[in-house]
């Protein structure tokens, strides 16, 4: 038997996989939207685990980077962690392409955890409360 990636079991596999991945992410995505909710006084601690878990749900290619496309759904769902709950409008999805370009501190075309977390860092100062002390 020969090895054919474009037979239609390999595909059949790969939408299958890719199908169990959608499944596994919406849950993800709708477990994070239920338990969380940013507003004054979340502690640095439980916003940084909120903002990187999105970050992970919105890698859909899990190269730890976001891309452009990736972005504008982790700022799609930010609005709806903060209770906004409306579609991004061009005139928004402009205004966060111009912002992606702005954090992207190493002009790489891609979003690190560490360039998101510092500018959401700064972004919520004021906002926050000091980490909390588990020690």
């Amino acid at each position: 038997m020969d090895f054919n990636p474009t037979s239609d079991n390999y595909r059949e596999d790969d939408l299958l996989e890719k199908a169990e991945k959608e499944a596994a992410t919406k849950i993800r995505l709708d477990a994070l939207k239920k338990k969380s909710k940013i507003k004054k006084g979340i502690s640095v601690d439980e916003l940084e685990a909120i903002y990187r878990e999105l970050f992970d749900i919105c890698d859909s290619n899990n190269d730890a980077m976001l891309s452009q496309k990736e972005f504008l759904k982790f700022m799609q769902i930010n609005y709806e962690l903060h209770g906004i709950t409306k579609d991004t409008a061009a005139e928004t999805d402009h205004k966060i392409k111009k912002f992606y370009d702005i954090i992207d501190a190493d002009h790489d075309g891609e979003l690190s955890w560490t360039e998101i977390w510092e500018s959401l860092k700064d972004h919520y100062k004021g906002y926050t409360t000091e980490k909390t002390d588990t020690a």
